[in-house]
């Protein structure tokens, strides 16, 4: 008899045991799953991000020949047409697309830096000029920065 209360003393702190080492198997995959897609995420953004700065580098640089093929020393006086600043959509829309998808996987620091990078791509897109345009692509470099520490700082990377 009491060796039959032992067995089923042990049968039910198995099954307690198993479970909770099930539940802790289960948060730490799940926590493993969200990390890969914040890395996969991040490393999305920040290619995506070089290469709408690399194009809106190009339109910057066209519009700065173009002024100096005029004579105008006013920086003002010339602006991207419109034609010439649509080439950023194609770069600009996956930036975003993906900017949204980490903001929804990513932890606090992490969706603060980029929903920064999102909004100073956006704040490229529309300069008309260079006296606006040369700064706003310092501030996108800074914010890719920013969001490559907050990653770092989230993973404990040095």
């Amino acid at each position: 008899m009491i060796a039959g209360g032992f067995l089923v003393l042990g049968a039910v702190l198995g099954y307690w045991f198993n479970r909770l080492q099930d539940e802790r198997k289960f948060k730490r995959d799940s926590n493993h799953r969200w990390d890969e897609d914040v890395l996969q995420h991040t490393s999305e953004v920040i290619a995506l991000s070089d290469a709408f700065k690399d194009e809106a580098v190009g339109c910057i640089i066209k519009l700065t020949l173009r002024r100096k093929e005029v004579g105008s020393d006013d920086p003002m006086r010339l602006t991207l047409p419109w034609e010439e600043r649509k080439v950023l959509f194609p770069k600009y829309e996956p930036l975003t697309a993906e900017c949204t998808a980490l903001r929804l996987v990513a932890p606090e620091q992490v969706r603060v830096a980029v929903v920064t990078l999102a909004t100073e791509a956006r704040t490229l897109l529309s300069s008309f000029s260079t006296v606006g345009a040369w700064p706003d692509t310092d501030r996108l470099s800074d914010a890719v920065e920013e969001l490559e520490s907050a990653v770092r700082r989230h993973f404990d990377i040095k």
